[in-house]
């Protein structure tokens, strides 16, 4: 499951960064911003076809980028061992362990919605898992500060090295 988990993370990274490459209009929310780039949508479907993303969905609502994924494909996942607390807190704990990715993911589709001139002010990154039509948890993570200083900081030592640059060609 930490395989597929991994390759799912990858996946989800290339389509966000694929989602905000396209040149945009200010917008306001982030499902605006992906209904106004058809182009972008195609992409996520098609990402989504691969057989890394099977049982995964992607949808956008507001400034709520929401994976759901359907374990009830996976092997020996039957519905009563699903509900079962133990699964729960298991799922519950990998979302935990994994809290910082995808918090660092809100902050990064934040950033690239805002350098591309939209006008949002937050996204949200909720991932659910299910088991069919049935939601067994859920979390919705919100932009890391951490996220947001470290691409502060990275802007400011490019600046930085830029400047020096262009005083050493000036010697």
């Amino acid at each position: 499951m930490k395989k597929r988990t991994l390759a799912v993370l990858m996946i989800m990274t290339v389509i966000s960064a694929m989602i905000f490459t396209a040149c945009g209009k200010k917008t306001v929310t982030l499902e605006s911003y992906i209904n106004d780039h058809a182009d972008v949508k195609a992409d996520i479907e098609e990402k989504l076809g691969s057989e890394d993303m099977q049982g995964i969905t992607v949808d956008f609502k507001g400034d709520e980028m929401i994976y759901s994924f359907d374990i009830s494909g996976m092997d020996n996942m039957t519905e009563d061992l699903v509900k079962s607390d133990e699964v729960k807190e298991a799922l519950d704990a990998g979302l935990e362990q994994q809290s910082a990715t995808f918090s660092d993911l809100a902050a990064n589709v934040l950033k690239t919605l805002q350098d591309d001139g939209a006008d949002i002010k937050s996204v949200k990154v909720t991932v659910n898992y299910m088991y069919g039509d049935t939601l067994i948890t859920s979390r919705t993570f919100e932009p890391s500060a951490a996220a947001a200083d470290a691409d502060a900081q990275a802007e400011e030592e490019s600046k930085d090295e830029a400047a020096e640059a262009e005083e050493g060609e000036g010697e």
